[in-house]
């Protein structure tokens, strides 16, 4: 009779252990899974394109098609502060990072892993304001201090009159009417 109830308790309490360890397990799996979909996990890839600013769905699905026709499995990481989380078009598609993020906080920066990328492209907040070029600027400076020497820095002018911000820096100017192409282009050179 002992060893009945000492098995029954083991079992009882063998089970209770395995179905605890599977919610532990379920549980990490969707916490991780939220964070990265949140944008909360650091960017994992490498010799990759980095999007500061997202310019809406159709722009990015426009550029990952155009870098994909040329190297078919570049990463793509987005850097915004405004999305909650990516649209489920981009989210769905293949080695596409999304980093949530304030773009004057040091760890945004690092979170997007750009010393290990070959381009960072900065897009104005908002693409009809001039005075957008004045935060790609401050955004510029600050990728300047997180690239290697060899990742090229590229940004979309709203106002072609606003270009002589941007003399020091290393970053190429894209006149925001040649967007796409000029963008791709710049980019692989």
């Amino acid at each position: 009779t002992t060893g009945r109830v000492i098995t029954m308790l083991l079992s009882t309490l063998g089970i209770a252990f395995v179905g605890a360890l599977f919610a532990a397990a379920f549980d990490f799996k969707t916490s991780m899974s939220d964070k990265r979909k949140n944008g909360f996990m650091n960017n994992p890839h490498k010799n990759g394109y980095v999007i500061f600013n997202f310019p809406g769905s159709n722009t990015v699905h426009r550029l990952i098609k155009e870098w994909r026709t040329v190297e078919p499995k570049v990463p793509i990481c987005i850097v915004d502060s405004r999305l909650e989380e990516l649209p489920k078009s981009i989210a769905l598609l293949s080695d596409v990072h999304f980093v949530s993020g304030n773009t004057l906080d040091k760890n945004t920066y690092l979170r997007a892993n750009l010393k290990e990328n070959k381009a960072v492209i900065v897009f104005p907040i908002e693409k009809n304001v001039s005075d957008s070029d004045g935060a790609t600027k401050t955004i510029v400076e600050l990728v300047e201090l997180f690239v290697s020497e060899n990742t090229r820095i590229i940004h979309v002018l709203v106002d072609s009159n606003n270009a002589w911000m941007f003399k020091k820096s290393r970053s190429h100017a894209i006149d925001a009417d040649l967007e796409i192409l000029a963008v791709v282009q710049e980019s692989q050179d």
